[in-house]
Formats: C-alpha cells, structure tokens, sequence
C-alpha cells in the first residue's frame, strides 16, 4: 500500500498493484471523486507548489493539469480525471478511416491544428513552455475537444 496525504489533510491509501498508466516519470491512480493522482517514482522529480501555482493558470478547459500536491510514501499532485473511454490520443487520427468510422467531420485535421494552437498559445501565454508536446499527451474526443495532458 502507498500512503499519501494531500495540502488538504486528506489521506488515502493506493495499491501499488492497480495504477491506471505508468510513464517514465511515474503512476496514475484514482483517488475517485472524478480525481487522479501522478505520484513520481522518485520524490525528488515531484513538482514543487510554486510550480503547481504557475500550472494553474493554465485554462481548464484545454489542459488537464496539476491542482495540489501529495506527500507521503510518494510525491505527486492531485488532477482532474479524464474520461478514456470518450478521449483517445490524437495519433489515433492519424489514420483517416479511423475518424471516418467514428463519423467525425472530414476537415478534423483543420480543426484539432487551431485546437493545438491555441493551447500551445494559451502556454506561452502564461510564460509556460510545453515540454513534452506529443501524439501521446494531446487527447481529442469525437467532437473534436482537445485535452492536454501531462504538461
């Protein structure tokens, strides 16, 4: 079992054994409430509050993003949970009859291009640099709503 408390007080209890991902960097977990935490594998790599404080800026409605940290047997940040069985990374569209099975509008390449732009845009905005910008951290649904993820 992982224990970890978050700047709220809050303690939960993880098993190890039932992340949703893992990455290089470290794990998703459910904490439910439609909340997910990314613990690190090491704790020295968590981001730091003032950098949490700084992510927040970012607009919610593109990025899903870091909203407290965690302490404990691990390091991390709580997050918003993004529903995966709606979103599903932008390579998937790569492949033209996947958006036509899907029934998604054939300009799609058009609209999500303006999507990334204006979340990149919303970034730099806030003096943020995306520094993993990649067909793996950029989710789209079938109404052609992007998420950012993993910023």
């Amino acid at each position: 079992m992982i224990k970890i408390t978050d700047n709220n007080g809050n303690r939960y209890q993880l098993d190890g054994n039932h992340s949703l991902g893992s990455g290089g960097e470290g794990e998703i977990f459910s904490i439910g409430g439609g909340k997910v935490v990314k613990l690190y594998h090491n704790s020295k790599d968590a981001l730091p509050d003032t950098k949490i404080a700084e992510l927040s800026r970012l607009d919610g409605s593109i990025f899903i993003k870091p909203q407290y940290a965690v302490h404990g047997d691990r390091s991390g940040y709580v997050m918003d949970e993004l529903n995966l069985s709606e979103y599903y990374p932008i390579y998937s569209l790569y492949a033209p009859s996947f958006a036509q099975k899907r029934g998604i509008s054939p300009d799609y390449r058009n609209v999500l291009a303006e999507k990334v732009i204006r979340g990149v845009k919303n970034a730099h905005d806030n003096g943020i640099v995306i520094g993993d910008l990649n067909p793996f951290n950029v989710m789209v649904n079938d109404s052609l709503d992007v998420k950012f993820i993993d910023v």
